[in-house]
């Protein structure tokens, strides 16, 4: 019983000890050496494409507002970045921003040199009322010392323009086309800038970015050529453009060119249907660069080769409405198919009082339009296209053929591709 007693004491003695030991405070495990990690929020995936998605969207008189928690907290660096350029340090950032879209990246990083990030889409909407210009393709491709233009809305009020911070002094508003053109800054450098509109009262309102390009880059018209035909580029310094190579074949002489446009011959022994690599050389030596649709820029692009089927040529009047039929393409149109493209090419009279263009099938069904405000009134000579659509073949097909009506033009060519 003695001995019980004993071994009871002892444990009690043990239970006392481990009690005295333990700390109120959890045993911390987080240091320095710890990979950092962003909890919250969470930010959106890229989308299928592989582009950014957006994570937020609000109108410019909100701020962008956003609290990270991060581990291991207490060891770890938060910077934030839009458009690759620092902007805040902290767990937390509250900042306004002019109307545009802006590349947001967020960075947490430890001294012991461990990081992670964070990527999405800002989207900061103009209050209405206040003048604006969405970011619109080529037109946002300048160079320096050229002309270039933006179209938008309530352009009526801007006093001032900036690239950056760089003032364009020289520009102007067309009220019809409700579009500025200016002249880009000679002196400015190559690189990506914000394009920043001030009203007369020298208020400041966004209007997305704008690229300035100083070598020779083609922006449009290198995607697709036919044999034998013209190839039109459109782009910013083509004037310095002195060869394109299309697969093995050299083209060193131009029709056209000046510092936004470059037309040449698609050379003849090219063969419709294959792809080919197309690539330039400057006066200076340089290469070339070419837009592509991913927004950057590349030494090199592909240019399909198509196959344009003449289908029927002549000089054919078209008067008081009467009909011009093609042999060749009243029934099969040579084989259409969903996609094709019907071309027909056409030379205005010059004795005619006025000419209007309408596209029907031998059974007079309208081909393009439902009413007669829907006809082409051409204002020279050109061509119209037409996309085959599995309606249209079919009413071609089974209406005795296709015929072109109205007055005042001639019809000089039909083409498929």
């Amino acid at each position: 019983m003695k001995n019980r007693f004993i071994s009871y004491l002892a444990a009690l003695a043990t239970l006392f000890t481990l009690a005295a030991c333990t700390d109120d405070e959890p045993f911390d495990t987080i240091t320095p050496d710890d990979q950092p990690c962003i909890l919250d929020p969470i930010f959106p995936d890229r989308t299928a494409s592989g582009d950014l998605a957006v994570y937020q969207s609000f109108n410019r008189d909100e701020n962008l507002n956003i609290e990270l928690i991060v581990t291991p907290s207490r060891y770890t660096t938060v910077t934030w970045l839009l458009d690759d350029e620092p902007v805040h340090t902290g767990t937390a950032i509250d900042m306004n921003l002019q109307a545009g879209t802006y590349v947001l990246r967020v960075e947490a990083s430890t001294a012991s040199g461990k990081s992670t990030y964070r990527e999405c889409l800002i989207v900061v909407n103009p209050l209405e009322g206040d003048p604006w210009s969405a970011e619109n393709g080529l037109e946002r491709y300048v160079a320096p010392g050229l002309e270039a233009g933006f179209t938008g809305v309530n352009l009526d009020k801007v006093a001032g323009l900036l690239l950056g911070e760089v003032p364009v002094t020289d520009f102007s508003y067309d009220a019809a086309a409700s579009a500025i053109t200016y002249t880009v800054p000679a002196e400015i450098a190559a690189g990506i800038y914000r394009l920043t509109l001030l009203d007369s009262e020298g208020n400041r309102y966004g209007a997305n970015k704008v690229t300035v390009l100083t070598g020779a880059t083609v922006l449009a018209g290198a995607s697709t050529a036919a044999p034998g035909g013209d190839i039109t580029l459109s782009g910013v310094k083509l004037d310095e453009v002195a060869s394109l190579t299309i697969g093995d074949i050299t083209v060193d002489t131009f029709s056209e060119q000046s510092a936004t446009t470059l037309v040449f011959g698609c050379p003849q022994e090219l063969v419709g249907g294959e792809e080919y690599t197309l690539t330039g050389t400057t006066r200076s030596g340089e290469a070339v660069l070419f837009g592509a649709a991913d927004g950057n820029l590349y030494p090199e692009t592909q240019i399909l080769m198509t196959s344009e089927v003449v289908l029927w040529t002549g000089h054919f009047a078209v008067v008081n409405w009467g009909e011009a039929n093609f042999e060749g393409v009243r029934y099969d149109l040579g084989g259409a198919r969903v996609g094709s493209l019907l071309r027909i090419y056409f030379s205005l009279d010059p004795s005619a009082d006025y000419c209007k263009i309408r596209l029907v099938t031998g059974g007079w069904t309208r081909l393009m339009g439902e009413t007669d405000a829907d006809d082409i009134v051409p204002t020279g000579d050109g061509l119209i296209e037409m996309e085959m659509t599995q309606e249209r073949i079919d009413l071609i097909n089974n209406n005795y053929g296709f015929m072109c009506v109205g007055h005042g033009y001639f019809v000089d060519k039909v083409t498929l591709e």
